[in-house]
């Protein structure tokens, strides 16, 4: 897998994803960095079948409108210490692996557990 790593997202997470056997980017270093667009974003992340991993709750009404991004990791955590964040991920990584299998899908990360919502095609 691939993951993208939004702005606000700390750069010691890239190292996680990649410590766990996948790829991942920052937003930074991407597209208009800084200035990429949240459309544009999502855009890349389908395009190239990414995850996008992201602190912005735009993100979440995108997805739950439109499906976009097609795969979302969404960290609701507040402010707490990478190293505390990083603890949380690992605690719930083999759930979250698991689950961007599927496609769309939006887990959302907090202090005491994992959201899953998965789109059912009716």
């Amino acid at each position: 897998m691939h993951f993208i790593l939004d702005i606000h997202i700390a750069r010691r997470l890239a190292k996680f994803f990649e410590s766990k056997g996948h790829n991942a980017t920052l937003v930074l270093n991407i597209l208009n960095g800084d200035r990429t667009t949240d459309k544009d974003i999502a855009d890349y992340c389908d395009q190239n079948e990414c995850v996008l991993v992201t602190k912005d709750k735009d993100f979440v009404r995108m997805h739950l409108l439109a499906e976009r991004p097609n795969k979302l990791l969404k960290i609701n955590l507040g402010n707490l210490s990478n190293d505390r964040l990083l603890q949380i991920l690992d605690k719930y990584w083999e759930k979250i692996e698991n689950n961007l299998v599927n496609s769309p899908v939006l887990l959302e990360l907090s202090n005491h557990n994992l959201i899953v919502h998965i789109q059912q095609n009716t």
